[in-house]
């Protein structure tokens, strides 16, 4: 059966269903499939690591060179890789969709409200150093919070740091949601319900 039908058979079923129940289910789904897909890519980078010369529990493991220590790069190509075998996509294909692929991972990274970025060297209730290449809205986000863990600071300067952190999450998901539409220009209805299950468009 073609896609078109796919598609029928599949707007058939949703019609037959409430509009609040059809938004519900894709929602449960698409966490699902991003919690099965991280979950395949850490498996598969431990196992990667476990084979490598160190890696594991053998000496010179740990965080020596070639010791099988997470790669953020390593892992980040993991997923591209997988991405592009689920799209089905030639490397001619590939070319042009892994930039604008890219552009969306980065934007999703960068919006991100700040959540499980450490609570700062002070320990609980400290502040929190603020990196040097943390996106706008992380640093909106970390500002924000630091000035909260001040028991005298002023409403006028809670205010504004909230305002601030507010235009910048707005900003940033603008942004996300240009490059996701560029993306989505660019691809079959298929590939299109792939990256949507992957988390990458909505």
């Amino acid at each position: 059966m073609s896609d078109y039908g796919d598609a029928g058979i599949l707007h058939q079923k949703l019609l037959m269903s409430p509009a609040s129940y059809r938004e519900g289910e894709m929602d449960r789904w698409r966490g699902v499939a991003a919690i099965a897909c991280l979950a395949v890519l850490m498996v598969a980078g431990c196992a990667w690591a476990q084979r490598q010369p160190g890696g594991g529990n053998q000496p010179g493991g740990g965080n020596q060179p070639g010791g099988g220590r997470f790669d953020p790069a390593q892992f980040r190509e993991m997923r591209l890789n997988q991405i592009k075998e689920q799209l089905g996509a030639s490397d001619q294909e590939w070319q042009v969709l892994k930039p604008k692929v890219e552009k969306v991972m980065d934007l999703q990274n960068q919006s991100r409200t700040g959540f499980g970025m450490g609570r700062g060297r002070g320990g609980t209730g400290g502040t929190t150093e603020i990196p040097a290449d943390a996106s706008p809205v992380q640093k909106a986000y970390l500002e924000l919070r630091n000035l909260l863990q001040d028991p005298n600071a002023k409403s006028p300067d809670i205010t504004a740091k909230l305002n601030a952190y507010r235009t910048a999450r707005t900003q940033a998901q603008e942004e996300l949601k240009n490059a996701q539409k560029v993306l989505k220009e660019l691809l079959t209805p298929r590939q299109e319900a792939q990256l949507v299950l992957q988390g990458l468009l909505e």
